[in-house]
């Protein structure tokens, strides 16, 4: 490169700052098949993308503080961290069979099988880092498993460390749990009871053992009964609960007090045309089971809703009410009121049963289970990205623990709870005035923290890869950030400068134990001048 045109590309990037990408995740891969006829679907049709309102995004979706020039030649594309966590499939069925699955190109490849995780009710799961498992019973019973622990009955020793009971929790309350990092250290926290909340210290070692002797005494918060649904945000350290038909309440686990939930960005979120769609903490989860949130801070919770779980790497959140399942881009329970693009699926019709609880994995694909059957389905978007044109299921479990029910309404995979690993793919085609036919000049990187977090972007590896042929990308390379949050840092990527290509792939993966920058980190754009 020239230092004339060097010169000019630095030039070309001073533009308007207020500027932030605020749009979903668009694209991703799903690996099932299907061979189910196809779904009844009531949809809300999305009008195609202009090439003048795509070539408009450029000053609406630029996360940089320096400006594109309106002249600017070449194409972006900003995006929230999508998890690239290994797949976990926790099974826990009422009458107290657990099995752990593991995927290997969307069949099961492991199965690990215990009992007697009693009493038989309800179970509240939460996938640890590194794969392993806490289950939360009616009564406080609390379960810790990982591969290690011999199958079959599960040993309810205190001292083996794979069970343990809470004190003061009625045999009747329900506690929901959750894990989380703070301070360096892993948690397990639990709510239960009429607003009380323990915190459980875990071993800095995988598989990262709940040290239970560690308990704390309860903190209460509310006198609203929880425990039955929860959802942490775990870069704002903020826990949510709510009671079945009941109202939400919360704890900042930073400082172990009453949360105010009106800080939730959709505290109040409303959809003109889907009024079931009323979301956030301060809706009343009437019929809503399970909560679940995003990586903005946005907490879901509304009616007549037995799971909500938010599936990143497409940007849609999934419902399961009755037979039907819903589909809704990401937009639609934060920031658009007026939704379009979503579809609702009648499974009756496809499967002949009905789903209740489901969860994300990292690659697309969601994991369904039917209750009172305990078959597991895979189930993907035909077209990724659109939730209009169809769904494909493939069951890969029959009658998991003998045909028992899957009661669960907590995250069972653990794949977009955590941000240890990221990978996401770039279009430089979707804003921008790209040139088919050039080549890039120059790759750009840019990265937005969290709304209150440090300007921090340390303890990660960053890797750039840039590719034409989905088949054959070629080796990741290297880079080293340097650049604070908005500002531009231009990469030397081999496989990227000089090249005709229009996708790029980024890979982050957190170094460490105690480190959690990377959970700071808000969205990354890739930007290719030509």
């Amino acid at each position: 490169m020239t230092g004339i045109w060097h010169k000019m590309l630095i030039i070309l990037l001073i533009c308007g700052g207020s500027a932030c990408n605020k749009s979903g995740l668009r694209g991703g891969t799903a690996t099932a098949v299907t061979d189910q006829p196809e779904t009844t679907v009531v949809v809300e049709e999305v009008p195609a993308t202009t090439t003048s309102a795509a070539n408009a995004a450029i000053l609406a979706e630029n996360i940089n503080d320096t400006p594109l020039n309106p002249s600017f030649k070449g194409g972006f594309e900003a995006k929230a961290l999508v998890a690239n966590e290994e797949n976990h499939i926790w099974v826990a069925t009422a009458a107290g069979d657990v099995h752990h699955m593991r995927l290997e190109k969307g069949a099961i490849k492991s199965r690990k099988i215990w009992t007697a995780a009693t009493p038989a009710s309800g179970t509240r799961t939460y996938v640890l880092e590194g794969g392993a498992v806490m289950l939360a019973k009616n009564g406080g019973h609390l379960y810790f498993l990982h591969d290690g622990i011999p199958e079959g009955a599960i040993d309810k020793d205190p001292a083996k460390g794979y069970y343990f009971r809470l004190a003061g929790v009625a045999d009747t309350e329900r506690s929901c749990i959750v894990s989380y990092r703070k301070n360096g250290k892993r948690f397990v926290g639990i709510g239960y009871g009429l607003g009380n909340f323990v915190e459980i210290e875990q071993d800095d070692k995988l598989p990262y053992a709940p040290k239970f002797a560690t308990v704390t005494a309860p903190v209460k918060v509310t006198e609203l009964q929880w425990g039955y649904s929860c959802y942490v945000d775990q870069v704002r350290l903020q826990y949510y609960g709510q009671y079945f038909n009941g109202t939400t309440a919360g704890i900042d686990l930073k400082t172990m007090t009453a949360l105010d939930l009106n800080k939730a960005p959709n505290k109040a979120f409303a959809s003109t045309n889907l009024p079931a769609l009323t979301v956030g903490p301060n809706a009343v989860g009437n019929g809503s089971y399970a909560m679940s949130g995003d990586r903005l801070g946005n907490v879901f919770n509304t009616t007549g809703y037995y799971t909500l779980a938010f599936e990143p790497r497409q940007a849609m959140v999934w419902g399961t009410a009755g037979t039907n399942l819903s589909i809704y881009p990401h937009d639609c329970l934060y920031k658009t009121p007026e939704c379009k693009g979503f579809a609702t699926y009648n499974l009756m019709e496809s499967i002949g049963a009905q789903i209740g609880p489901m969860s994300a994995l990292g690659d697309g694909n969601m994991v369904g289970m039917v209750r009172g059957v305990g078959d597991v389905y895979l189930i993907k978007l035909k077209v990724p990205g659109n939730a209009a044109q169809g769904i494909d299921a493939v069951k890969i479990a029959e009658k998991v623990g003998n045909g028992g029910d899957p009661y669960m309404y907590t995250d069972f995979t653990g794949a977009t709870l955590y941000l240890t690993n990221s990978l996401n793919e770039f279009d430089f085609t979707k804003a921008g005035l790209w040139d088919a036919k050039a080549p890039i000049r120059q790759l750009g990187f840019t990265w937005t923290q969290v709304d209150g977090t440090a300007e921090e972007l340390k303890d990660i590896k960053v890797e750039v890869r840039c590719f034409s042929d989905e088949a054959n990308k070629g080796e990741f390379q290297t880079v080293t950030i340097t650049a604070r949050p908005k500002a531009m840092q231009l990469l030397d990527v081999a496989s990227c400068v000089d090249k005709i290509t229009s996708k790029a792939e980024l890979r982050l993966t957190q170094l460490g134990t105690t480190s959690t920058s990377l959970m700071k980190v808000k969205q990354v754009q890739l930007t290719a001048f030509q």
